[in-house]
């Protein structure tokens, strides 16, 4: 059972993160579903390590509950929020670079290719901050080193998948 803990934590953030959907953003019940979904992305790949349960699987669900929790926060903070149009285009920019790389990555190497880098780890860290951010600053400062780093993350992401190299920590 504690080998399949963390990959039970990565499919518990699916229902968590689709739990938001259901809810006003930033209300109460918001931030207990993000906290906890957020919590679960924390945990699973630390777990993963620390019991020797790395899979192939594993890391499919966990790319998977990422991308759900990711999407469903987006639209559940951004139709909250008047977003500014340098912040639309640099999404725009984050999100074609990304589908590049998972593009070459798919052509090249014939599978799904995610990279769980350093710099995307900590593009996940500054991306669940900002909710709470937004409480002590307007979203066009709360945005900047959002964008930077998740710009800085996304090329590097590039150079790994092009590299052929796994990108881990």
């Amino acid at each position: 059972m504690n080998k399949k803990l963390p990959t039970l934590l990565s499919i518990l953030r699916i229902p968590l993160s689709l739990g938001m959907i259901f809810t006003h953003p930033f209300s109460t019940t918001f931030f207990i579903l993000y906290t906890l979904a957020g919590a679960t992305d924390a945990l699973d790949g630390f777990l993963a390590r620390k019991l020797n349960a790395c899979t192939p699987f594993g890391a499919i669900i966990d790319s998977i509950a990422d991308i759900v929790f990711f999407a469903t926060s987006l639209v559940k903070i951004f139709t909250a929020i008047t977003i500014p149009r340098w912040l639309l285009i640099c999404l725009a920019v984050i999100i074609l670079i990304r589908f590049a790389n998972v593009l070459f990555g798919f052509i090249t190497r014939k599978k799904l290719v995610l990279p769980h880098t350093i710099p995307n780890k900590i593009t996940g860290f500054l991306i669940f901050l900002f909710p709470y951010a937004l409480a002590f600053a307007d979203v066009k400062y709360a945005a900047i080193p959002v964008c930077a780093v998740a710009i800085f993350a996304a090329v590097h992401e590039s150079v790994v998948v092009l590299s052929n190299k796994r990108g881990q920590p």
